[in-house]
């Protein structure tokens, strides 16, 4: 492949991070709203120029929005005008398109919308990062594989991400996100290979794997990268749920009759591909195939008679089969003396509340033979959630579907022989009244508590049992019926805590420990029962920090707990040192003891701390991150590297600061940097891999004032703390 073509097989990508605040509030032209109305847009990536992408309608707080408007379009702070993001005024759906001479930069979009009545506007509430090209000079060898398909559970093939002339340099490689990007991986050193978890779930096809790399210009994707062909000779034809058809009979009544199947779908390789009738069975010239797309037909004047039913065998030949492959009973045609028509086709219209399943049946009034069912022109806020049964025309969606509040009319047609009909209804969604939009406990540290996590710094125990902590919903608990617990307890004994299950109150009995420590609560409350049950987790988090050591040193972040978007990265403020006399000699790095505790991230993200040794489980999510770090080398579940400065400066492992999954920065008073894009779930693991986190984060820091960096892993001795926690979510 020469430069000029592989330029055109680059594409910038567009990463969107599309997020809301939680709880962010509802911006009048003049006054600040406080009811709590928000809207919620979920993140996408791996977008490139000349591609348009669809962000789903928001979910709401506070009310239904309606009238969306794009107030403003800012590109790194600076305002623009561009035609390429064009919003719903209905449902707030957002399409990007024309990206294609859209400038490289960060856009953030102004939402405005109306709220009982009242106008609300909610600044930079949508991000559109736009970033710069790959360069030059990268290519993949080789660019095609062809695996046969009994071999594909044992093939080693692989190929290799190159690069010509030292001015290109690959930091990470990514496969790009696509619908067939489960079924393979990618090394840090650019090898590209077939996923073996995965591998029993391919078909025989024709695979095209796009590559999402970063380099020091910034991320972009190689489109079609490399192809992996699976070869096979066919082995299956599916042409509808049983394979069958129906075909009435000519007589006065039904007049002259045909009949023309679906496409089928082979299983094989669709090279070369041709198909011929082998047998009918009883024998009959009637039925016709098409060669080239496998349809079976029969034409008027057939003279076939009722109560004969055709079983047909069908020849396939394609590339890696010339000869043929003969699939028996492949089909079965069925004459009917007579076929009813479709009458009394409706459809109830149907209510349901956010966060709960959807069902819809025809009505039961329904006649007709051999029907086939179907959407007629899908609405984009429920197109994607909403599946037909095409042979019984149920509608279904899981309790998980996000379609927002509001009454969508569905049309769905009915077709057999004899013609078609369409029925019409509504679907309407309502607020969950049990909803669990937040949950306060508040803090002592003189923090916006609808911004900020519940969080208590206490410095003695006299002052850690005094604490009234008692929890503010918007849920009404004379209405709702509402539960606690304590779900998990992170440096709390069983002991040390209660809460009451009716109001959520929280007593702390015991267990302060004066040693510059964290304790963590998660507290779930679960609103009302059935499918409409809605359950909410929070954490409550504490700081002993009595400076009673004999250093007499406390390092103070405020907040302590720092609220970061995993896929954006960030950093928190910088700690209050007390104690230090001279702080040009203070000195601090993380250290050990790394744990992650989930909240409502993905199953497959299970809490606990990192196991080294021949206890390593790979389904704990800090192991995950470390992996994540490590790439093709292997990992170090004992080292400190992947969440240290001074490692990272020193390029351990060839890793730099910006490798790194955080770290406790000098530079900048010691504030704590999380990078984007590195906390998410091995995307060799799981059947959520690759999605991000969503929980909580502590690990221990060794400091010194003696400005010796070099002990801060070496010294057994050096003072430890706990004086930060990590919450991740994307919705900040």
């Amino acid at each position: 492949m020469n430069l000029k073509k592989l330029t055109t097989r680059f594409l910038t990508v567009l990463s969107i991070a599309v997020f809301s605040a939680l709880n962010i509030s509802c911006e009048d032209t003049e006054t600040t709203n406080t009811t709590g109305c928000a809207v919620y847009y979920y993140g996408v990536t791996d977008i490139g120029p000349s591609m348009s992408y669809t962000i789903n309608a928001p979910t709401y707080a506070g009310g239904i929005p309606s009238d969306f408007s794009i107030t403003g379009i800012t590109c790194n702070g600076e305002s623009c005008s561009t035609e390429s993001f064009i919003i719903d005024s209905n449902t707030g759906t957002i399409e990007i398109t024309n990206t294609k001479d859209l400038a490289v930069g960060l856009y953030s979009l102004s939402i405005g919308c109306h709220f009982n009545g009242s106008y609300h506007e909610f600044k930079d509430a949508v991000s559109v990062n736009m970033l710069a090209p790959i360069p030059d000079g990268v290519k993949v060898e080789p660019d095609y594989i062809k695996i046969d398909f009994e071999e594909v559970n044992e093939s080693k093939a692989t190929a290799k991400v190159t690069t010509e002339g030292e001015h290109v340099s690959i930091k990470k490689y990514e496969i790009a996100q696509g619908s067939n990007s489960e079924f393979f991986n990618i090394s840090q050193t650019g090898i590209i290979s077939i996923n073996p978890e995965k591998v029993n779930n391919m078909q025989p096809g024709i695979y095209p794997v796009s590559l999402k790399l970063e380099t020091f210009a910034g991320y972009g994707i190689f489109e079609n990268a490399v192809t992996f062909n699976i070869t096979s000779k066919p082995l299956g034809l599916t042409y509808n749920k049983d394979n069958s058809g129906i075909i009435e009979e000519e007589t006065e009544a039904s007049g002259k009759t045909h009949f023309t199947s679906e496409e089928p779908i082979l299983k094989g390789s669709l090279e070369g591909i041709v198909y011929s009738i082998e047998k009918i069975t009883p024998e009959t010239d009637k039925i016709k195939i098409d060669p080239s797309t496998g349809v079976l037909s029969v034409d008027e004047n057939h003279g076939l008679l009722h109560d004969t039913q055709y079983i047909i065998d069908i020849r396939v030949a394609n590339e890696y089969a010339p000869e043929g492959v003969v699939i028996e009973s492949a089909f079965t045609l069925s004459v009917l003396e007579y076929i009813a028509p479709i009458e009394n086709f409706a459809y109830a219209n149907v209510e349901r509340v956010q966060y709960t399943s959807i069902s819809a049946e025809p009505d039961q009034a329904l006649i007709g033979d051999a029907i086939k069912f179907s959407f007629v022109n899908p609405d984009k806020a429920w197109k994607d959630q909403l599946t037909i049964d095409s042979e019984t025309g149920k509608i279904t969606a899981s309790k998980e579907h996000t379609i927002p509040l509001g009454t969508y009319p569905i049309t769905v047609q009915a077709t057999n022989n004899k013609g078609s009909k369409e029925a019409t209804f509504n679907l309407v969604i309502k607020e969950n009244p049990n909803d669990i939009k937040y949950i306060y406990y508040g803090n002592n540290l003189g923090l916006d508590k609808t911004k900020e996590a519940s969080q208590y710094r206490v410095k003695s125990a006299d002052e850690w049992t005094g604490l009234e902590l008692k929890p503010e919903i918007n849920l009404d608990p004379k209405v709702i019926d509402i539960t606690w617990e304590i779900v998990s307890k992170r440096n709390i004994s069983d002991d040390d805590v209660t809460i009451d299950k009716t109001t959520g109150e929280i007593t702390l009995l015991q267990g302060y420990k004066d040693n510059n420590c964290m304790a963590l609560l998660i507290i779930e409350a679960t609103a009302g029962t059935g499918e409409a049950q809605r359950k909410f987790k929070v954490p409550v988090a504490f700081h002993m920090n009595g400076n009673t050591l004999t250093n007499k040193v406390t390092i103070e972040y405020t907040p302590f707990v720092f609220k970061v978007n995993p896929r954006k990265g960030g950093i928190s403020v910088e700690p209050t040192l007390v104690g230090v006399t001279d702080v040009s000699q203070f000195v601090m790095d993380y250290r050990r003891s790394f744990r992650y505790q989930n909240l409502e991230g993905p199953k497959t993200h299970k809490s606990g701390a990192i196991t080294t040794g021949d206890k390593v489980d790979a389904t704990v999510f800090m192991n995950q991150v470390w992996r994540n770090y490590y790439g093709s080398t292997a990992p170090n579940y004992g080292a400190r590297a992947p969440m240290s400065y001074y490692d990272g400066i020193s390029n351990k492992i060839n890793k730099k600061l910006s490798d790194a999954l955080g770290y406790v920065d000098p530079t900048k008073g010691w504030a704590v940097t999380i990078n984007p894009n590195k906390w998410f779930g091995d995307p060799t693991y799981g059947e959520e891999n690759g999605q991000f986190a969503n929980g909580i984060m502590t690990g221990q820091m060794t400091y010194r004032t003696d400005g010796d960096s070099g002990k801060l892993s070496s010294d057994k001795n050096c003072p430890k703390a706990f004086p930060l926690l990590i919450w991740f979510d994307e919705n900040f």
